[in-house]
């Protein structure tokens, strides 16, 4: 499949005091995530892209450890998870990676008081590049352009600097397929220690200066371009930010990547009918934060990243999705764990929103790869991955009970999960998404629905991925239906070239994916129950594990 995957480095502050006590385990965590998540997606990241503040200060020395932590991170990728080939690095600046001038400099307090309202200023600052109020911007950034120009891993080519320090274009290009990253600073008037909430800019011509001269000409060589800040747009000025939504971001780019605020986020929106502009928040690598007063100071951390992807599905089509990841306190350790404050598919990624390509795909797609033309971002293979999940799911409520049992522990929640999911895959999957369709496609719900089940109960008992005494429970559960097989394959076959999906699926999914949810929560509530027990009975715990392990498939 043509895809294009990055990982996503946010506000890592460098050189933060607590970095000294705090930073080492939480790297550990990092590292043993990143190994996990690869071999979950099993997708090398092309790219790393680090959305501001890698620094506290922008001290030069902060720099040099920040580039101690790329190199190693650069050999965890090699080492431990043999890229076939070394990720680029793309970096916007934030507003810790700048020196601070004096604030009572005449031209910083004219870049703080007067920017947003005084024409003149801003004519002044975008058309004279020698001018008082770009030297400052330009001494601010200075230790950040140093490191970068002498960082090892950013591009080599088709790469082109901007108007002003941290601006960028990239152009990525992998096998038939060409990706843009454009990258604007959104810091350069963070000039002081002030509240700048709304009080930001980001100027078309950043956009222009960074893309040749032409940031609708340069978008359009590509087939997917993301846009990287610092700041969310929330931080802008009211004008900027418009400006930003209609004259930068508008239809040109898959998602908007920014940070900033030490907390995960993504906005999805259309309006008046236009295509979605989506911006997805990046959580903190090293977020941490003070509140309260003196007496009673407590402190509040936030550690994690993002992993992202773009696919190609079709010579028109391409889908995004993103993997969050949180460092969360389980019990007295803390592990980096899927961010499931949003909605995740099994797979650990956000549900995949399908946009246009700005570039047409000449490329050959495997046939695998092409989805059908679907309303509601969702295809035939992606029903398959959810009823696949129920499938494996109900497998662990399965062994959950068997070792609940071996151990006597008596479970009403366990229980429960059993009545109220028992066959869920055979009874429950198809007629839940398929209950407010046409008449016309209630028709074929059934035998599409053994159609499907079968497709997969085959391979995954081949796979030894469940238990086949529970596929011929399943077997017998749908006896009658059998006998139709051979139509409902014709049927199927005849149908998916033309699939057209009524609205109101997404919301049977989203229903579908609920309970999933609330499935998993039960499960961890009796874990949980239970733990103590557990931990007395570590060693029955250990033979009972055994035995089921001859007993079951798990």
């Amino acid at each position: 499949m043509t895809s294009f995957s990055w990982l996503q480095l946010t506000d890592f502050h460098q050189g933060m005091r607590e970095q000294d006590r705090l930073w080492d385990n939480v790297k550990e965590q990092f590292f043993k995530d990143l190994k996990r998540l690869y071999k979950k997606s099993n997708t090398p990241w092309d790219m790393v892209l680090f959305t501001g503040d890698l620094t506290q200060k922008g001290k030069p020395e902060e720099f040099e450890q920040i580039n101690s932590f790329i190199e190693e991170l650069w050999g965890f990728f090699k080492t431990e998870l043999h890229f076939p080939k070394e990720p680029v690095l793309l970096a916007v600046p934030g507003n810790h990676d700048l020196t601070r001038p004096d604030s009572n400099d005449h031209s910083v307090r004219q870049l703080r008081e007067s920017f947003l309202s005084a024409t003149s200023i801003q004519e002044e600052f975008w058309e004279n590049d020698k001018c008082r109020y770009r030297q400052v911007v330009n001494e601010a950034f200075q230790n950040y352009l140093s490191w970068w120009d002498n960082q090892h891993y950013r591009p080599q080519d088709n790469f082109q600097k901007g108007i002003i320090p941290g601006d960028f274009s990239y152009t990525f290009r992998k096998g038939d397929s060409s990706f843009g990253i454009v990258g604007l600073n959104s810091s350069f008037l963070q000039l002081t220690n002030d509240n700048y909430e709304k009080k930001l800019f980001i100027d078309s011509l950043q956009f222009k200066n960074a893309c040749n001269d032409n940031g609708a000409n340069w978008i359009n060589q590509h087939n997917a371009s993301l846009f990287i800040t610092h700041h969310p747009p929330t931080w802008l000025s009211n004008n900027s930010r418009r400006n930003l939504q209609e004259n930068i971001i508008g239809d040109y780019f898959a998602a908007h990547l920014c940070g900033h605020l030490h907390e995960a986020a993504f906005q999805d929106i259309a309006e008046g009918g236009g295509d979605f502009q989506r911006t997805w928040q990046g959580l903190s690598l090293f977020g941490l934060e003070y509140f309260g007063d003196e007496t009673n100071k407590r402190q509040s951390r936030s550690h994690g990243y993002t992993a992202g992807t773009i696919q190609i599905i079709n010579q028109e089509k391409g889908k995004l999705f993103f993997y969050p990841r949180q460092l969360r306190l389980q019990g007295r350790t803390r592990n980096i764990v899927p961010d499931y404050s949003f909605q995740l598919t099994d797979c650990q990624h956000t549900i995949p929103r399908e946009f246009s390509l700005k570039k047409r795909y000449e490329g050959s797609i495997p046939e695998e790869s092409v989805s059908q033309d679907m309303n509601q971002n969702f295809n035939l293979e992606e029903y398959k991955n959810i009823v696949r999940s129920i499938v494996s799911q109900q497998k662990k409520i399965n062994g959950y009970k068997l070792v609940h049992e071996a151990l006597q522990f008596s479970s009403y929640s366990l229980s429960q999960i059993q009545n109220d999911v028992a066959f869920y895959v055979a009874k429950s999957a198809s007629k839940m998404i398929y209950k407010n369709m046409t008449d016309k496609w209630k028709i074929f719900a059934e035998e599409l629905e053994v159609f499907m089940i079968l497709d997969f109960l085959e391979e995954s008992v081949k796979k030894g991925d469940i238990n086949a005494d529970f596929k011929a429970i399943i077997e017998y559960e749908y006896a009658e239906f059998f006998v139709k097989i051979p139509t409902a394959l014709q049927l199927t076959e005849n149908i998916m070239m033309n699939w057209k999906q009524p609205e109101d699926v997404e919301k049977e999914i989203n229903k579908l994916t609920r309970k999933m949810c609330e499935l998993q929560t039960i499960i961890c509530d009796f874990l949980t129950g239970v733990d103590g027990n557990l931990k007395q009975s570590i060693e029955e715990f250990k033979g009972s594990l055994e035995q089921l392990g001859k007993s079951i498939d798990l």
